[in-house]
């Protein structure tokens, strides 16, 4: 399933490790140990992209939401795909990630 908003085009191998940064204003953490992979830090951020994603859709949904009278317009039910589509998206990239950090466990034992 492609993404309706285009992402950059990825790289193989991340040139840099980012260290544990959480953003004051955003709420949103994230990390990459040290000991990890490049393959653990990239599907890390493909989580973080799809849910960055969805909450992009979720902001539009929400002012979707706000113009809607008592008629029903379509472009609210098309957000809704799109909405459900990202957290399907967001669901695939979290069960990629675990996958990633387990084989990677499994490597150095």
């Amino acid at each position: 399933m492609e993404r309706p908003i285009s992402a950059p085009e990825r790289e193989k191998n991340p040139k840099h490790q980012v260290s544990v940064t959480s953003l004051k204003s955003g709420g949103l953490t994230y990390s990459t140990e040290p000991s990890g992979s490049a393959l653990e830090g990239q599907a890390e951020l493909e989580v973080l992209k799809a849910i960055l994603n969805r909450e992009g859709y979720l902001g539009r949904l929400e002012n979707a939401a706000k113009k809607v009278g008592r008629k029903f317009k379509p472009e609210v039910a098309d957000i809704l795909d799109f909405v459900r589509a990202a957290s399907i998206d967001v669901v695939e990239a979290v069960v990629q990630w675990r996958e990633v950090k387990v084989s990677d466990i499994f490597n150095k034992i």
